[in-house]
């Protein structure tokens, strides 16, 4: 299983260092051959393996002392050097990290006849921590409403916050210059759509890890003894630099597609059908700018109103009034997304729109879902009354038709009358990302793996 997810790790690196980077040099052994690049991949994923093989658990938090650990799961560190260019030198590292030398060390020392063996591994242990050498592993990572800031997938970093804005720039750089260059010579056209998704999609798993910092919680797996058990509230500022950050994205001027890239996504010629590494349509056989929109809006602003981020988000401020509220959250929510326009004329007004239309869609979910607990759904509430109020303005921040279109979904849900009825096309799911390019006979396969790595 873990061989045949290589090779399509493979395929979903080269496609994105292709839209990074263009095929220009692919085959030729340089520092941007995007064969090369994927190889580095794979070299890292068998030493990961490997690791398992000795018994070492992931440690996702690795990416955030260095580049520590082949048990973490590594995103490409692709950076801007001079001159503007993208530069591939250190996408991948080489070797195993701090953190796995010294967890092969705890394993498999062999101490001289003698030594007081539970001494001598209790000195490891703390020579580890005077190292800053954290762990954070699968449960306090992989979960939708995971809180530890440092424990993420597929991320780069010591502040998630400040990387994200790196990789965004990384991303708006590639994206100006994405076309025919990056795409192999003689291949239809339509492909470019599969060598673009990973680039419009390029910060996704690094969204997820600045997520983590609203409402986070920093901890270790403390015992008895250890001089260092408590959990800890995150600083206030970085988590408000994080929802701050994290809005930036919905802005209509970071989801618009430029009109040179969209005349290149053409619909898909005679014996390429449709596969799941496309982004969804409701404008097929055209591709769908403002859908694909809506999608990456909706992925943002799912974690921002993630459900168990909310409820500490409460009680974190409950605690310590100089924690964000969650009333501030969704007041920063409704005032970047709805009060304050930043569309730059009617291409971009289309897609305030869909962000508009998702954002209210979480909420609403939010407030009538019987699993979110009480302190969060009376907070949404009187948030959507707040909503309501703005849009029934004497002057609206909206087009009057839609402002009225929006308050008549919020007061079906604030009177109860038709419950239900005020649904609307949710946004796309977006093409997977980890890896992308699964066939369906292949997903038994995954989940094996995964299921397989999560015992280890």
């Amino acid at each position: 299983g873990h061989v045949t997810l290589g090779s399509l790790r493979v395929r979903q690196d080269r496609l994105i260092f292709e839209a990074l980077g263009g095929v220009a040099e692919s085959g030729s052994g340089a520092p941007d051959d995007p064969v090369e690049l994927a190889l580095a991949r794979i070299r890292q994923l068998s030493a990961h393996e490997v690791g398992h093989t000795l018994g070492l658990a992931h440690n996702f938090a690795a990416s955030t002392y260095g580049r520590a650990s082949v048990m973490d799961y590594p995103a490409p560190l692709v950076t801007i050097g001079d001159g503007g260019a993208l530069d591939f030198a250190a996408a991948y590292d080489v070797g195993v990290g701090a953190w796995d030398v010294h967890a092969v060390r705890y394993a498999y020392s062999q101490f001289p006849a003698g030594t007081d063996e539970e001494q001598a591994l209790e000195h490891l242990v703390r020579e580890a921590e005077r190292g800053g050498l954290r762990f954070v592993t699968d449960a306090d990572a992989r979960p939708a409403g995971a809180a530890h800031p440092w424990g993420n997938l597929w991320d780069n970093g010591s502040d998630p916050v400040a990387e994200l804005a790196r990789l965004v720039e990384v991303r708006r750089l590639a994206m100006s210059r994405f076309g025919v260059a990056n795409l192999g010579t003689d291949r239809p056209v339509a492909l470019l759509h599969e060598t673009f998704v990973p680039l419009y999609f390029l910060h996704r798993f690094q969204i997820l890890a600045a997520a983590k910092v609203l409402g986070g919680l920093d901890y270790r797996y403390a015992v008895q003894g250890d001089s260092d058990v408590a959990a800890r509230r995150l600083d206030p500022a970085w988590q408000r630099r994080a929802l701050a950050g994290l809005l930036d994205l919905v802005e209509p001027a970071e989801l618009e597609i430029d009109e040179a890239i969209l005349e290149l996504l053409l619909p898909r010629p005679f014996g390429y059908g449709p596969n799941r590494e496309l982004v969804a349509s409701e404008a097929a056989p055209a591709f769908d700018a403002v859908g694909a929109a809506a999608t990456l809006a909706d992925m943002v602003l799912e974690q921002v109103l993630q459900p168990e981020r909310l409820v500490r988000v409460v009680d974190h401020h409950r605690r310590d009034e100089t924690q964000p509220s969650l009333g501030e959250v969704l007041g920063e929510v409704t005032r970047r997304v709805f009060e304050d326009s930043r569309a730059a004329g009617r291409r971009q007004q289309e897609i305030e729109r869909v962000v508009q239309s998702v954002t209210l869609d979480r909420m609403l979910s939010l407030a009538r879902s019987t699993a979110v607990p009480v302190q969060v759904q009376c907070r949404l509430e009187a948030e959507l009354h707040n909503l309501d109020r703005l849009l029934s303005g004497a002057e609206p921040p909206l087009e009057p038709a839609y402002a009225a279109h929006l308050r008549g979904r919020i007061a079906r849900f604030l009177d109860r009358s038709e419950v239900g009825a005020d649904s609307v096309a949710a946004a796309a799911e977006p093409p997977p990302g980890q890896p992308i390019g699964l066939a369906p006979w292949l997903h038994s396969i995954e989940s094996g793996c995964s299921q397989a790595e999560g015992r280890r």
